[in-house]
């Protein structure tokens, strides 16, 4: 025999609590939004199609030289429509020339050649055999000093002086790298002194780009000024067939003296260049970051290398 037991009616405080509760649950619950549709982004405008253009300017540009060419057979002499037509090429197989960079510089060069040679109807010239001997004659010194550890030995003498005077290594970098070059022959010898001059300027607290800066257009012109750069040399062969030739000593009293004052000037300009670093608000900010502050302490130097001479005369 079942019992039942008779539900108890539920008092009015337990159904108010109850819906106390359900009102609360319904607020609280998370509201879901729904996802904003974003339109899809415009297409970025079309710019101007240059390389169009420049193929329809061709056959604009051969009626040119054909009409300058023209006119020149009818009028012999000299023709100053000749002349500018002939400057333009030129500039603009150099411009177009750097613009690809590499190899193309050469292509795009002898392509100018042959448009001056059988557009214009040029006489080619015998080619520079002296010239390129003088140059082959310097290549092959370079690489031999290289080799036997001068540069080596010139980079380390370098070092000594910039980190013996590292306050003054805004002055004295572009110098160093100035007579380096004079010395080598080629602006590329100062590729291994750029990080020793950015490790001196950040340990005296300096900003590299003061003296870097000016060392690399410093390494350039000390091309002008050295005695062993291709440069001077392929300019006195030149010089050697005109009526009056000049030696290696009237260019060097012209070059050296004008080189000096250009890095000198230079130099004195960019030793206010940008903030200091201690007052550069970028840099103490990188400084927070332990693995930038752990790389400054990191040292750049070429004395720990052992010259080639020094190794062989061990050896022996």
């Amino acid at each position: 025999m079942s019992s039942k037991t008779p539900s108890s009616p539920a008092s009015p405080s337990t159904s108010s609590t109850t819906a106390v509760l359900d009102e609360r649950q319904t607020t609280t619950a998370p509201q879901i939004a729904e996802p904003k549709l974003t339109p899809p982004p415009e297409a970025p405008p079309k710019g101007p199609n240059w390389k169009m253009a420049l193929w329809l300017l061709l056959p604009a540009a051969m009626a040119a030289i054909w009409l300058v060419t023209s006119h020149a057979r009818t009028h012999p002499g000299p023709s100053a429509s000749m002349f500018w037509t002939q400057f333009v090429l030129v500039l603009t197989a150099i411009l177009v020339g750097v613009r690809r960079g590499g190899v193309a510089v050469g292509l795009i060069g002898g392509l100018g050649v042959a448009v001056l040679v059988l557009g214009f109807r040029m006489p080619p010239s015998d080619p520079p055999i002296a010239v390129m001997l003088i140059i082959l004659a310097v290549v092959t010194a370079s690489a031999t000093l290289q080799v036997a550890g001068g540069l080596d030995y010139l980079v380390q003498l370098t070092e000594r002086l910039l980190r013996a005077h590292p306050k003054q290594v805004t002055l004295l970098a572009p110098f160093c790298s100035f007579f380096l070059t004079v010395c080598v022959g080629t602006g590329h010898a100062v590729y291994t002194l750029f990080p020793v001059i950015a490790d001196v300027a950040l340990r005296t607290r300096i900003r590299p780009e003061r003296p870097m800066a000016i060392s690399s257009v410093a390494a350039q012109m000390g091309i002008t000024a050295s005695p062993v750069a291709a440069a001077v040399t392929t300019f006195l062969a030149f010089a050697a067939k005109t009526n009056h030739p000049v030696g290696l000593l009237d260019i060097l009293k012209i070059t050296m003296p004008a080189g000096i004052i250009g890095v000198l000037a230079a130099a004195l300009w960019s030793v206010n260049r940008g903030k200091d670093l201690d007052r550069d608000p970028e840099f103490l900010k990188r400084l927070e970051d332990p693995e930038f502050r752990n790389s400054l302490d990191v040292s750049v130097t070429t004395l720990d290398k052992q010259l080639e001479i020094v190794r062989n005369s061990v050896e022996s």
